[in-house]
Protein backbone atom coordinates (compact mmCIF):
# COMPACT_ATOMS: atom_id res chain seq x y z
CA UNK A 1 0.00 0.00 0.00
CA UNK A 2 3.14 2.24 1.04
CA UNK A 3 4.30 1.45 -1.95
CA UNK A 4 1.35 2.33 -4.53
CA UNK A 5 1.06 5.32 -2.74
CA UNK A 6 4.85 6.44 -3.52
CA UNK A 7 4.23 5.69 -7.44
CA UNK A 8 0.85 7.97 -7.15
CA UNK A 9 2.75 10.69 -5.80
CA UNK A 10 5.88 10.11 -7.89
CA UNK A 11 3.55 10.04 -11.16
CA UNK A 12 1.89 13.45 -10.02
CA UNK A 13 5.43 15.18 -10.20
CA UNK A 14 6.33 14.14 -13.46
CA UNK A 15 5.81 16.78 -16.15
CA UNK A 16 3.29 16.42 -18.56
CA UNK A 17 3.89 18.13 -21.90
CA UNK A 18 0.68 20.21 -22.63
CA UNK A 19 -0.23 21.51 -26.24
CA UNK A 20 1.36 25.45 -27.29
CA UNK A 21 -1.65 27.98 -26.78
CA UNK A 22 -2.04 30.34 -29.96
CA UNK A 23 -0.65 33.82 -29.60
CA UNK A 24 -3.11 35.95 -29.11
CA UNK A 25 -3.18 39.53 -30.47
CA UNK A 26 -5.49 42.41 -31.80
CA UNK A 27 -4.09 42.37 -35.02
CA UNK A 28 -3.76 39.59 -37.96
CA UNK A 29 -2.18 39.38 -41.51
CA UNK A 30 -0.02 42.55 -41.16
CA UNK A 31 1.53 43.74 -43.67
CA UNK A 32 4.71 46.85 -43.92
CA UNK A 33 3.92 49.55 -45.87
CA UNK A 34 6.64 51.36 -45.13
CA UNK A 35 10.74 50.99 -45.36
CA UNK A 36 12.70 54.01 -46.08
CA UNK A 37 14.08 56.59 -43.31
CA UNK A 38 14.38 56.30 -39.82
CA UNK A 39 11.40 56.01 -38.54
CA UNK A 40 7.55 56.67 -40.21
CA UNK A 41 4.43 56.93 -38.07
CA UNK A 42 1.00 58.26 -38.57
CA UNK A 43 -0.47 56.75 -41.64
CA UNK A 44 -4.26 57.39 -42.13
CA UNK A 45 -6.06 55.91 -45.15
CA UNK A 46 -8.31 57.81 -47.27
CA UNK A 47 -11.77 57.52 -47.46
CA UNK A 48 -11.39 55.21 -51.00
CA UNK A 49 -8.27 53.43 -49.60
CA UNK A 50 -6.54 53.41 -52.78
CA UNK A 51 -3.98 56.31 -50.30
CA UNK A 52 -2.62 57.04 -47.35
CA UNK A 53 -0.72 59.99 -45.32
CA UNK A 54 2.15 59.51 -43.24
CA UNK A 55 5.24 61.50 -41.81
CA UNK A 56 8.50 59.80 -42.23
CA UNK A 57 11.75 61.18 -41.10
CA UNK A 58 13.66 60.49 -44.75
CA UNK A 59 13.99 63.73 -46.59
CA UNK A 60 17.97 64.46 -46.81
CA UNK A 61 19.34 67.37 -44.82
CA UNK A 62 16.33 67.42 -41.98
CA UNK A 63 16.11 64.89 -39.09
CA UNK A 64 12.49 66.12 -38.34
CA UNK A 65 9.14 64.61 -39.58
CA UNK A 66 8.01 65.89 -43.13
CA UNK A 67 4.44 64.63 -44.80
CA UNK A 68 4.08 62.27 -47.31
CA UNK A 69 1.09 60.87 -49.83
CA UNK A 70 1.45 57.02 -50.46
CA UNK A 71 -0.22 55.63 -53.49
CA UNK A 72 -1.44 52.09 -52.49
CA UNK A 73 -1.88 51.06 -55.81
CA UNK A 74 1.21 52.01 -58.04
CA UNK A 75 3.49 52.26 -54.81
CA UNK A 76 4.45 56.00 -55.45
CA UNK A 77 5.48 57.93 -52.66
CA UNK A 78 5.11 61.91 -52.96
CA UNK A 79 6.53 64.66 -50.45
CA UNK A 80 3.32 66.95 -49.83
CA UNK A 81 5.83 69.12 -47.11
CA UNK A 82 8.13 71.60 -48.45
CA UNK A 83 10.94 69.75 -46.81
CA UNK A 84 11.65 72.50 -43.96
CA UNK A 85 10.92 72.45 -40.39
CA UNK A 86 8.34 69.66 -39.14
CA UNK A 87 5.43 68.28 -39.90
CA UNK A 88 2.77 66.01 -37.92
CA UNK A 89 -1.31 65.20 -38.40
CA UNK A 90 -1.73 64.33 -41.58
CA UNK A 91 -5.45 64.14 -43.22
CA UNK A 92 -6.89 63.75 -46.53
CA UNK A 93 -10.10 65.14 -47.63
CA UNK A 94 -12.61 62.51 -48.40
CA UNK A 95 -13.34 64.06 -51.68
CA UNK A 96 -9.67 63.15 -52.36
CA UNK A 97 -8.39 66.52 -53.51
CA UNK A 98 -6.97 68.15 -50.69
CA UNK A 99 -4.87 67.15 -47.25
CA UNK A 100 -4.67 68.71 -44.44
CA UNK A 101 -1.31 68.63 -41.55
CA UNK A 102 0.28 71.06 -38.80
CA UNK A 103 3.71 72.56 -40.08
CA UNK A 104 6.23 74.86 -38.83
CA UNK A 105 7.68 75.32 -42.23
CA UNK A 106 6.96 79.07 -41.15
CA UNK A 107 8.87 79.19 -38.70
CA UNK A 108 12.34 81.69 -38.88
CA UNK A 109 14.40 79.50 -37.04
CA UNK A 110 13.43 76.29 -38.85
CA UNK A 111 16.42 75.41 -40.42
CA UNK A 112 18.30 76.32 -37.82
CA UNK A 113 16.30 73.64 -35.73
CA UNK A 114 17.10 71.20 -38.14
CA UNK A 115 20.55 71.87 -38.11
CA UNK A 116 20.76 71.96 -33.95
CA UNK A 117 19.44 68.43 -34.27
CA UNK A 118 21.57 67.47 -36.87
CA UNK A 119 25.00 68.17 -34.84
CA UNK A 120 23.11 66.75 -32.03
CA UNK A 121 22.44 63.38 -33.95
CA UNK A 122 25.93 63.13 -35.10
CA UNK A 123 27.14 63.70 -31.46
CA UNK A 124 26.07 60.36 -30.71
CA UNK A 125 24.33 62.16 -27.78
CA UNK A 126 21.65 59.87 -25.97
CA UNK A 127 18.48 61.13 -25.34
CA UNK A 128 14.80 59.56 -25.08
CA UNK A 129 12.75 60.07 -27.63
CA UNK A 130 9.33 62.58 -26.52
CA UNK A 131 7.56 64.77 -28.96
CA UNK A 132 7.96 68.22 -29.14
CA UNK A 133 5.18 70.60 -28.80
CA UNK A 134 6.70 73.45 -31.03
CA UNK A 135 4.52 76.10 -30.96
CA UNK A 136 5.62 77.24 -34.33
CA UNK A 137 3.19 74.42 -35.35
CA UNK A 138 0.19 76.06 -37.84
CA UNK A 139 -2.30 73.59 -39.74
CA UNK A 140 -1.76 74.21 -43.54
CA UNK A 141 -4.62 72.99 -46.62
CA UNK A 142 -2.35 72.02 -49.95
CA UNK A 143 -4.27 70.68 -52.98
CA UNK A 144 -2.91 67.33 -54.06
CA UNK A 145 -3.11 68.03 -58.23
CA UNK A 146 -2.30 72.14 -57.48
CA UNK A 147 0.14 72.20 -54.74
CA UNK A 148 0.36 75.07 -52.37
CA UNK A 149 -0.20 75.48 -48.67
CA UNK A 150 -3.26 77.68 -47.16
CA UNK A 151 -2.47 78.41 -43.50
CA UNK A 152 -5.44 77.60 -41.85
CA UNK A 153 -4.06 78.93 -38.32
CA UNK A 154 -2.09 81.56 -37.44
CA UNK A 155 -1.28 81.72 -33.72
CA UNK A 156 1.70 81.50 -31.65
CA UNK A 157 1.31 77.99 -29.42
CA UNK A 158 1.22 74.46 -30.94
CA UNK A 159 -1.86 73.81 -33.57
CA UNK A 160 -1.95 70.10 -34.42
CA UNK A 161 -4.27 67.20 -34.94
CA UNK A 162 -7.54 68.39 -36.81
CA UNK A 163 -10.56 66.08 -37.48
CA UNK A 164 -13.41 66.57 -39.48
CA UNK A 165 -17.21 66.40 -38.30
CA UNK A 166 -20.10 65.73 -41.12
CA UNK A 167 -22.49 68.16 -41.31
CA UNK A 168 -25.06 69.72 -44.21
CA UNK A 169 -22.54 71.69 -46.02
CA UNK A 170 -19.96 70.42 -47.03
CA UNK A 171 -18.74 73.54 -49.10
CA UNK A 172 -18.33 75.36 -45.45
CA UNK A 173 -15.27 74.22 -43.52
CA UNK A 174 -14.58 75.16 -39.94
CA UNK A 175 -10.91 73.98 -38.51
CA UNK A 176 -10.94 73.41 -34.53
CA UNK A 177 -7.63 72.39 -34.42
CA UNK A 178 -6.05 70.82 -30.93
CA UNK A 179 -4.47 73.46 -29.22
CA UNK A 180 -1.62 73.36 -26.52
CA UNK A 181 -1.85 77.10 -25.01
CA UNK A 182 0.18 78.73 -21.75
CA UNK A 183 -1.94 80.02 -19.49
CA UNK A 184 -1.04 82.84 -16.05
CA UNK A 185 -2.68 81.65 -12.68
CA UNK A 186 -2.34 83.60 -9.49
CA UNK A 187 -0.17 81.91 -7.42
CA UNK A 188 0.12 83.34 -3.45
CA UNK A 189 -1.30 86.67 -4.98
CA UNK A 190 0.92 87.22 -7.32
CA UNK A 191 0.55 85.91 -11.39
CA UNK A 192 2.28 82.74 -12.29
CA UNK A 193 2.94 80.59 -15.41
CA UNK A 194 1.29 77.47 -15.14
CA UNK A 195 1.71 74.37 -17.50
CA UNK A 196 0.20 74.56 -21.03
CA UNK A 197 -3.06 73.81 -21.29
CA UNK A 198 -3.92 71.16 -24.56
CA UNK A 199 -7.37 71.30 -25.79
CA UNK A 200 -8.45 68.56 -28.24
CA UNK A 201 -10.65 70.06 -31.39
CA UNK A 202 -11.43 69.18 -34.73
CA UNK A 203 -12.37 70.21 -37.92
CA UNK A 204 -16.22 70.02 -38.98
CA UNK A 205 -18.31 71.55 -41.66
CA UNK A 206 -20.47 74.43 -40.64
Amino acid sequence: MRVASLLVAAALLVPVALPAAAPAGPISDARQLTFEGKRAGEGYFSADGTKMIFQSERTEGNPFFQMYLFDLETGDVERLSTGVGKTTCGWLHPGGEKALFATTQFDPKAEEKMQAELEARESGQERRYSWDYDPTYEIVETDLKEGGYKKLTDARGYDAEGRLRARRRPDRVRVQPARLRPRSVRRGGRPARAPAVLLHGHLRHG
